[in-house]
């Protein structure tokens, strides 16, 4: 079932440090296991099922949509899983451990709100159940169940709707581009077509078993053995450039699309010759990321998400060696997210402390100290202890004097 009164944009922002992508057919559980992770759907479909022990025969309970949480009763009791779950296509899903979805329920009480919400909703609808079949088992055959949970559109997800509108006004025929080979060893791609050029395309993705995490810099930039997924974390239409977030990538309106559409040649001047269409290098990831910058500016405001696109812009620029690239982008992170922080009425914790750090990061440390202390002054500060231990040791940094670092 969609979570009710959440901030879906919010839960997107998590995606790099709980987030990734599986392929349609993945089994994330089986039933019986004793696997505790929490799910949460940012993009695709999840199919929960039962099999048959006589027969071997799939039952099919419920397909979760884009918004639909699962998995929760395993994470938060210990009860092995009662259905099998399975990526009814390709997926982008948040997951979390016990402890990881403690803390999210800790930190954002909006977040705890609604998933008590949902659960009661779904007890609701259980009820009504077996109220009907309760009155249908002396009566007519035809008498129908209350319909499974999680059929309401997801928050965000109007998604398709903006979908729907592009192509009813397209002004030409799809045009398929193939994707160029790759190694399916780590990467899997993802057909997805472009609302403003109509171009059908296979964007790659990272496999999540390929993921290997060797450090993480204090602000939250992860250093990977192997591929790393922010080459690969935006969608690219290798027509008319149009770049986005996979989970946002279908949701622009039928007034952004025109915008889009008028923008087309400037996207076309940044994207130069680079094809999109295959394996990705470094450069590619950077250029990537500053065509959705240009994107995102033709949409609705949203500065949080464009503070963050600098900021991945920067952690790109660091991985290059781009010490004055990655200063530039952190610079224009820093104004994105503070304005954020000031659009807020209560501004999220590691918001705070991430715009303390680039302050910091920026040689700054008068205005990091600000944040840092704005950060320990937060009400749910002492509820994340990692938040605790960064914010306190880059809150000594800043008080040892201005010192500006690329690493």
């Amino acid at each position: 079932m969609a979570l009710r009164n959440i901030d879906f944009d919010a839960l997107r922002s998590l995606r790099d440090r709980h987030g990734a992508a599986f392929p349609r057919d993945r089994v994330l559980f089986r039933e019986g296991d004793t696997s505790a992770e929490f799910y949460v759907i940012l993009q695709g479909s999840v199919e929960l099922s039962l099999k048959d022990k006589s027969t071997g025969n799939k039952t099919v309970l419920h397909v979760a949509q884009a918004g639909a949480f699962f998995g929760e009763m395993s994470c938060f009791s210990g009860l092995p899983r009662s259905a099998t779950a399975t990526a009814a296509e390709d997926s982008v899903l948040l997951f979390f451990n016990q402890d990881t979805a403690i803390q999210l329920l800790r930190a954002s009480p909006r977040f705890a709100l609604g998933v008590i919400q949902t659960l009661c909703d779904r007890i609701r609808a259980a009820n009504e159940r077996i109220a009907t079949l309760a009155e249908s088992a002396g009566g007519p055959s035809g008498s129908a169940a209350a319909p499974p949970p999680g059929q309401r559109a997801m928050p965000a997800g109007l998604a398709q709707t903006a979908a729907a509108a592009a192509r009813a006004a397209r002004p030409q025929e799809t045009r398929e581009v193939p994707t160029a080979e790759y190694d399916r060893g780590t990467l899997w791609a993802k057909t997805v077509e472009c609302p403003v050029g109509q171009t059908r395309f296979g964007a790659l993705n990272v496999r999540p078993d390929a993921l290997s995490v060797k450090s993480r810099d204090t602000d939250f930039r992860e250093v990977y053995g192997g591929p790393n997924p922010l080459w690969y974390l935006v969608y690219v239409c290798p027509d008319c450039r149009y770049a986005a977030y996979p989970d946002d990538f279908l949701g622009p309106s039928a007034e952004e699309i025109e915008h889009l559409r008028a923008s087309t040649s400037e996207r076309t001047v940044i994207g130069g010759s680079c094809d999109f269409a295959g394996t990705r290098a470094l450069a590619d990831g950077v250029t990537a990321y500053q065509l959705a910058i240009a994107s995102y500016a033709m949409r609705a405001e949203n500065p949080q998400r464009l503070g963050g696109l600098y900021h991945r812009l920067a952690w790109l620029h660091r991985e290059a060696g781009e010490t004055e690239a990655e200063l530039a982008a952190l610079r224009q992170a820093v104004a994105e997210y503070t304005r954020a922080a000031g659009a807020s009425s209560v501004a999220d914790m590691t918001l705070l402390y991430t715009i303390g750090e680039l302050h910091l990061r920026l040689g700054d440390s008068s205005n990091a100290i600000q944040f840092f202390a704005r950060t320990s002054q937060h009400p749910d500060f002492k509820r994340l202890p990692d938040i605790q231990r960064l914010c306190r040791d880059r809150w000594a940094a800043a008080r040892a004097g201005p010192r500006p670092s690329a690493s």
